[in-house]
């Protein structure tokens, strides 16, 4: 999504807190193209809960609760037959309780993903829902916003909308935008899925397929770095090309394999073992994208040492961006709730200049001057200067 998409999302979700005649808007286009992720950076963006409910799961229990027989006689007169009246009372649906319980605590956002495939006899209950914000005798609170996401390709299963859902949505059609979700979302993904679609970005997004073989999307190339986590370093070279073949084509997977391959090459773990220096001024403009991954090799005080003189050799000269990859690196960490090397903790320390010497860095004043958690860097900026700082 571009910056013109993200407005009118946020403006979307602010203005139905405040306005009721703002139909819930409904973002549009291929499979895997990161809105679901991107309606999650925008809700915690705007500090809202979000609760997600998949079209293709929905059922008529769902969106119109359970019956319950309970007593009605005040009817007693109008019994035929004398028998004790009783009558039907519907729980509230399952899909607003939820929603309704989140917004308790702070505003929220209903996300009914998928919608292309909520099946045709259940569209009828999104006349009230997008309308009025209710499910029968039951509503939405005030502070509550709906957003939609459907596929609109024919292989995605798209067959149209009932005409009357239709007109109580906005539908915004959406492309797929690699940079958004790159800076946002792709960039903290495991460093060799990051690293490839950060040199290769052709490769993150791949055109529809209903055949066997897969196709590359963000959701996918999401799906395998977390699979290749729970590989460690000396089985990734053996099983990271499977792994991407399961998910995408066989040419993004080939290239992949070959990006691999050419880190393994490089041998990050002998690079800071040997403590060697490299002038990335005379290698190709793009491993200074690939050498900053070494922060993911960074275990020890001693490593940490080592990282600054290769920033401090690269910082001047026409592979200066090395620098501000690394300190990309070091954000994505920092802001992890991951437990860290003491190597990395020492590096995000002495950069913000909250470390001591290296041979008084302990366990017990490392514990008392690192504040990674406690007092989190508000973004990727304010990091760069205060780390700038330290290295000019």
């Amino acid at each position: 999504m571009n910056l013109q998409e993200i407005t009118i999302l946020k403006n979307n979700i602010t203005g139905q807190l405040i306005n009721k005649q703002i139909a819930p808007l409904c973002l549009s286009g291929a499979p895997g193209t990161a809105k679901s992720t991107t309606i999650g950076l925008v809700a915690e963006e705007l500090g809202m809960n979000l609760i997600t409910s998949s079209g293709p799961t929905l059922s008529h229990e769902s969106l119109s609760g359970l019956p319950e027989t309970v007593d009605a006689s005040q009817y007693q007169a109008n019994s035929i037959d004398g028998s004790k009246p009783l009558a039907t009372q519907w729980s509230i649906p399952e899909i607003l309780a939820h929603t309704i319980r989140a917004a308790e605590n702070k505003p929220t956002i209903l996300l009914i993903d998928d919608f292309h495939m909520v099946s045709p006899h259940l569209q009828s209950y999104f006349y009230g829902l997008l309308l009025e914000r209710r499910l029968g005798n039951y509503r939405l609170s005030d502070n509550t916003a709906v957003i939609l996401t459907m596929n609109d390709s024919d292989m995605a299963g798209f067959n149209g909308i009932n005409s009357a859902v239709r007109n109580r949505m906005s539908i915004l059609s959406i492309e797929w935008n690699f940079e958004y979700w790159f800076n946002n979302y792709g960039k903290s993904l495991h460093y060799l899925v990051a690293s490839f679609l950060k040199t290769k970005p052709h490769y993150a997004q791949e055109p529809e397929s209903t055949g066997i073989e897969g196709y590359a999307t963000a959701r996918a190339w999401t799906a395998i770095a977390a699979e290749l986590s729970l590989y460690d370093d000396s089985q990734l070279l053996e099983y990271s090309h499977l792994v991407a073949k399961t998910q995408v084509s066989k040419d993004a997977a080939d290239a992949f394999n070959t990006h691999v391959h050419y880190i393994a090459s490089i041998d990050f773990t002998k690079l800071v073992k040997d403590r060697t220096l490299v002038d990335l001024s005379t290698q190709d403009p793009l491993d200074s994208i690939i050498y900053s991954y070494i922060t993911n090799f960074i275990h020890t005080v001693d490593d940490a040492l080592y990282l600054f003189e290769l920033m401090s050799l690269n910082k001047s000269n026409s592979a200066s961006a090395f620098v501000g990859f690394v300190l990309g690196e070091l954000y994505i960490k920092y802001q992890q709730t991951t437990p860290m090397s003491d190597g990395l903790l020492f590096v995000i320390d002495k950069l913000l200049n909250r470390s001591i010497n290296p041979t008084d860095y302990t366990k017990t004043s490392k514990a008392k001057l690192t504040k990674v958690a406690a007092e989190p860097i508000a973004d990727i900026d304010e990091f760069m200067i205060l780390a700038s700082e330290y290295l000019l």
